[in-house]
């Protein structure tokens, strides 16, 4: 071998054998220096540690009928880096999201990033479509969001979650750690392309749900509440309205209805003004709608009884400095009548008599200027000034409800105490509170908090108040064949502007409860500021009547002789829930909005099991089958029927 020759060969050899070197210094390197780091970094690309919630837990109402769910959706991502379909498998993925095959392209050209979402939210049809492709670069992400089926049905009530799934108001807040269920942390696999692989193939397999909340409410009767509100505002129209409903016998809330309303599925579309449970929150001047209280007060005394005559000097009285006036003049009235044709005048002279000391404890014993403990959050105490700081005025104002301030829900209870024999109760909206194993965790009931008057002043003040319906300023609220009794109460409003009452702004209101002689349903229905209908009698005694007839048959008191209007006006014969069981089968669902399904399914008895969000695609069983009553139907919802 010549001299050059073996120079080349020894020149190979050394480079190779540097080559090999190198690449047995790197291992050793790799092996020994830096394994700990390297070994780091690759569980971390390959594991990952998450924490996971149990399903949030569901609110029904007192039929167990869903007003609150949490629902099944997924969405469908691409990764453009590893998107490469054939112009078939382009065409069926874009007739399964409803894209065109250009728009899907352009897509995943134009984003510029590493993933993008083609569809959120998609229906299980749709997602079924993308899986059965098996196209490399689809990716899917399945998660939960919050569903309220009704929309804004008790909205205020029920309140809302945010995107995070935490309570934002209402019940939701207010139970929020029992609803959001057991947080748990997963430690899950990564495959080679980067997707999660969770531990017994689900994400919510160790993670224990949340409890679920049985309510007080009535669907159907909510319903009513709100479609009689809503009629009632814009017949008087009034700028916003309240009417709640209390079981006086237990102090169960049976409806809580509100204008204006906002959907709890977009609570982001309405203002957050709106978002406020104005039943508890807010504080008005209750008006004559007090005056029972203090006609209580003084029947219990033993200073008054219903046939002593006052009198009302004409329509004007001076007192303290100032004149106070009656809506009608008159000038000698019994004490029942100063209660039937709302005397400011008589009254104020009942009160002056009694003195500022028996007034304030009458007030305190009926629960006004102190928060009545309902489960919901934001609930304001009321203002009723100290007694020993009451002029001879202020006793006269007090006396027909001004000076004073009160929910909606401190007036209510207050009348439910007169209704049920003198006891005060605590109201409250949630009859129990059930484990994820079905185990009773709480139960509500009702819970006396002291008597505020005898039962026979009770029984006495009931009686004059069917005499304000039967011949006062309640006479729009009566209900044939039943004995109502009942309040009106007009109350001016405070102008920001000149720290006067306004002349032209009023809260109107009428509370009342049925049948007077065994009540079952105490109501209050109260109008702000409306600008046709002004007085109490007028505006809201109608709405008492209309929606107290709907309710007393579902409360086992069928009036007899049938009340003048009927007792399910058309709309809500169409929604209300429980009738009876549809001709043919089960009905057609397919196509109709969520809403619209879930109330098609109450109507009859039946409980919604929902997937996805859109219209309904599918749904089992399917149309005209039978179906024992009070079932489940599985619906199948998408963006467009399938």
């Amino acid at each position: 071998m010549s001299v050059p020759r073996r120079r080349r060969v020894l020149l190979v050899v050394a480079v190779f054998l540097g080559f090999v070197g190198a690449v047995a210094l790197r291992a050793v390197e790799l092996a020994w220096v830096e394994s700990r780091s390297l070994s780091t970094m690759a569980a971390r690309q390959q594991r990952e540690r998450l924490t996971v919630l149990g399903e949030r837990g569901s609110i029904l109402d007192r039929e167990q009928r869903p007003l609150a769910m949490t629902v099944r959706s997924a969405s469908i991502g691409l990764r453009p880096s590893r998107f490469q379909p054939t112009d078939e498998e382009l065409a069926s993925l874009g007739r399964a999201l409803r894209l065109s095959p250009e728009e899907i392209l352009r897509k995943a050209r134009e984003s510029g990033r590493p993933f993008l979402w083609l569809a959120r939210n998609v229906s299980p049809a749709q997602e079924e479509a993308v899986r059965a492709l098996g196209l490399e670069g689809i990716e899917f992400e399945v998660s939960t969001r919050r569903f309220y089926p009704h929309g804004d049905l008790g909205a205020q009530l029920l309140g809302f979650v945010g995107v995070d799934g935490q309570g934002l108001s209402g019940l939701e807040l207010r139970y929020d750690e029992l609803l959001r269920g057991e947080a748990v942390a997963v430690v899950v696999e990564r495959d080679a392309r980067g997707r999660r692989i969770f531990p017994h193939g689900s994400r919510r397999s160790r993670a224990r749900p949340g409890h679920t909340l049985l309510l007080t409410i009535d669907a159907s009767l909510q319903h009513a509440a709100e479609v009689e509100l809503d009629r009632g505002v814009e017949e008087a129209g009034a700028r916003a309205g309240m009417l709640l409903a209390l079981d006086p016998r237990s102090g169960a809330i049976l409806a809580l209805a509100q204008v204006p309303r906002f959907n709890p599925n977009r609570p982001n579309l309405a203002s957050p003004d709106a978002w406020r449970n104005r039943a508890v929150t807010d504080l008005f001047e209750p008006g004559s709608t007090f005056k029972p209280f203090v006609a209580a007060a003084a029947l219990e005394s033993g200073l008054f009884g219903p046939g002593d005559v006052l009198d009302c000097e004409g329509g004007r009285y001076f007192v303290g400095g100032r004149w106070i006036r009656d809506h009608e003049p008159r000038s000698r009235l019994t004490f029942a009548q100063v209660l039937q044709y709302s005397s400011n005048i008589g009254i104020a002279k009942i009160a002056g008599r009694l003195g500022k000391e028996r007034v304030g404890d009458a007030l305190r014993r009926f629960g006004f200027g102190r928060r009545t403990g309902v489960e919901l959050p934001g609930e304001a105490p009321g203002l009723v000034p100290p007694a020993r700081s009451w002029r001879p005025i202020r006793l006269a104002t007090i006396a027909f409800g001004q000076g004073v301030a009160v929910t909606a829900l401190q007036l209510v209870r207050a009348y439910a105490a007169l209704a049920n024999g003198g006891i005060l109760l605590r109201p409250y909206v949630v009859d129990r509170i059930v484990d994820a194993e079905g185990g009773v965790v709480f139960r509500g009931g009702p819970l006396p908090e002291g008597r505020a008057i005898s039962e026979g002043t009770a029984r006495l003040v009931s009686v004059l108040l069917e005499g304000v319906v039967e011949g006062g300023t309640g006479h729009l609220a009566r209900i044939p064949g039943v004995r109502v009794a009942g309040k009106t109460g007009t109350a001016q409003v405070v102008d920001p502007a000149t720290k006067t009452y306004s002349a032209s702004d009023r809260i109107v209101s009428f509370v009342g409860f049925a049948p007077a002689e065994n009540p079952k349903i105490v109501v209050a229905v109260i109008l702000d500021r409306p600008r046709r209908a002004r007085y109490g009698g007028t505006a809201a005694a109608p709405v008492f009547r209309r929606f107290v007839s709907y309710a007393l048959p579902f409360l086992g008191a069928d009036p007899e002789p049938p009340p003048v209007e009927p007792l399910a006006p058309r709309e809500l014969r169409r929604v209300s829930f429980g009738e009876a069981r549809p001709k043919g089968g089960m009905p057609n669902l397919v196509g109709l909005s969520m809403r619209d399904a879930v109330r098609q399914l109450a109507r009859f008895g039946l409980s919604p099991v929902i997937e996805g969000w859109g219209v309904v695609v599918a749904q089992d069983p399917p149309p005209g089958s039978d179906l024992p009553f009070g079932g489940t139907v599985r619906l199948q919802f998408g963006s467009q029927l399938d």
